[in-house]
């Protein structure tokens, strides 16, 4: 997880719209930042997460990345 290049691919590949649909059902809403669009530490123009699959092995071939990743938790 020291390898930004990791962090990012990682980031493109959540698909966060359906895991809320899945969690909670299809009114949920998904945002990329940790803060409600009530607080003043959201940012409209910051909270624009991306779902690509391609993108995401591109950046990890693009950073020397050995694929397949094996991440533990």
């Amino acid at each position: 997880m020291q390898n930004k290049a990791v962090r990012e691919a990682i980031d493109l590949s959540l698909d966060r719209k359906r895991i809320a649909n899945l969690l909670f059902g299809p009114q949920s809403q998904t945002c990329c930042l940790p803060y409600s669009s009530n607080s003043l530490a959201h940012f409209e123009e910051f909270d624009n997460c991306e779902y690509d699959l391609d993108k995401a092995r591109t950046v990890l071939e693009g950073a020397g990345v050995e694929l397949p990743l094996e991440v533990k938790f």
